[in-house]
């Protein structure tokens, strides 16, 4: 049987067992006939010789940055995400504990963690029950709803630790409230979507889908493109170090420990991201600081389709703040820079010789509305940044702006005019 198997992957096609499943991917269309119903009739045979209780996938290899800046900084809670249920769906502790057994049901990916392997690190999926229980804090009762997501926002939990997700409830001022916890490690913001479309399924209904095991040939779909462009995408990377080597210092203010939020509308315009990016430029320049400064923006490796397979497939880019550029000349390199998005970021910044902690800002551009089911996410509490601003498209021919900044409610009332007055 091991024979066979290692025919099969010299074709690049591989056999998973995954509790009482045998996953196949990778070139998994090219089987034929005869060598589905040998797999089909020796699955059961295979199932029963496997015992591990995990089964090993290499860590993808945009996820290492998240990996390693744990590993560098010590610091677990860099990438906690929380969603705090409507209130108006009480947490009742049998429910949520029916509903955190669900979950980890249907996305086996959740049940992880990382792990120091022979050749590296590795991703460890769990076979056996995660036994989960919805966390109860107590001890603690919260002003309101934004102090629990606060504090949630700030949980501390290791990659190395399997068991990315949690449900947690507390008392926020009269009320009882709960929330779901997620890592970033396996959640970006299109998995959330579907996930919280599946709790607000079984909330009406009871019912869960089955298993997600896309993932899988998700992965391996996206690990075999960077390896067959890897060599076109570091040659880009390197071309682009003389235009991220001209950089201005970034200012030497003090972050401050509270963030300032402001928000506003926009009519929708074509090439948005390249107006916002330059409006900003300018905005900043008004403000005496003075570019070219780095921004990062994430951008999504995913391929979007009718089913979004659970894992995080998100990797960040450089952005250039640089008010003398036109419209039509900067679109150009985003556009390019968007078309090389594939190599891991730390690679990107090596070739580059750029350090994203000098980026004075982070861009978040969300084209297509989010759909949160009712569920409450403030990212903007929790930000590292100097500058946070997020572009999410709302109804039609409209945009929804957030600005966020570390440097003080002063500089944030400046910089909201400076940018109202530069995007209008």
């Amino acid at each position: 049987m091991n024979e066979i198997f290692e025919k099969l992957s010299q074709r690049q096609i591989y056999c998973l067992p995954f509790g009482n499943r045998l996953v196949i991917y990778g070139q998994w269309q090219q089987l034929d006939q005869e060598e589905r119903s040998w797999l089909q009739q020796g699955k059961e045979q295979l199932l029963t010789s496997y015992s591990d209780s995990s089964c090993i996938l290499p860590l993808p290899c945009w996820l290492n940055a998240m990996v390693l800046s744990e590993i560098i900084s010590g610091d677990c809670s860099q990438f906690g995400l929380f969603y705090l249920a409507p209130d108006s769906i009480p947490p009742e502790p049998s429910k949520l504990k029916n509903l955190i057994e669900g979950l980890y049901r249907t996305f086996p990916l959740l049940n992880s963690a990382v792990e120091w392997g022979d050749s590296g690190l590795e991703l460890h999926l769990f076979t056996s029950p995660y036994n989960a229980e919805p966390e109860y804090r107590e001890s603690v009762q919260y002003a309101d709803a934004q102090a629990f997501i606060r504090e949630q926002l700030q949980h501390s939990h290791s990659v190395f630790k399997r068991g990315m997700l949690r449900v947690v409830y507390a008392r926020c001022g009269k009320d009882m409230r709960w929330g779901i916890w997620l890592h970033h490690l396996i959640a970006d913001a299109d998995f959330v979507q579907t996930l919280l479309s599946r709790v607000q399924v079984w909330l009406k209904t009871a019912a869960w889908p089955e298993p997600d095991l896309d993932f899988i040939q998700q992965i391996w779909v996206l690990e075999q493109q960077i390896i067959v462009h890897r060599e076109r995408l570091q040659t880009f990377w390197c071309n682009q170090k003389a235009l991220f080597s001209i950089l201005a210092m970034p200012p030497t203010r003090e972050l401050l420990p509270e963030s300032s939020l402001m928000s506003f509308t926009l009519h929708d315009e074509p090439q948005m991201f390249t107006r916002m990016i330059l409006s900003l430029s300018r905005a900043l320049v008004k403000l005496n600081i003075h570019g070219p400064q780095l921004a990062v923006t994430p951008v999504t490796l995913r391929h979007i389709g009718r089913n979004t397979s659970s894992g995080c497939y998100v990797n960040l880019l450089p952005i250039l703040l640089d008010a003398h550029y036109e419209v039509t000349e900067f679109d150009k390199l985003r556009l390019s820079w968007l078309e090389h998005a594939q190599l891991p970021q730390e690679e990107i910044t090596s070739l580059c010789e750029l350090n994203y902690s000098d980026a004075i800002v982070m861009v978040n551009f969300i084209d297509t509305p989010m759909v949160m089911e009712g569920f409450q996410h403030h990212p903007e509490f929790r930000i590292r940044k100097p500058i946070t601003i997020t572009f999410t498209h709302g109804k039609p021919g409209f945009w929804h702006v957030k600005l966020t900044t570390r440097w003080g409610k002063t500089f944030s009332n400046a910089l909201h005019s400076a940018l109202v007055e530069e995007l209008t």
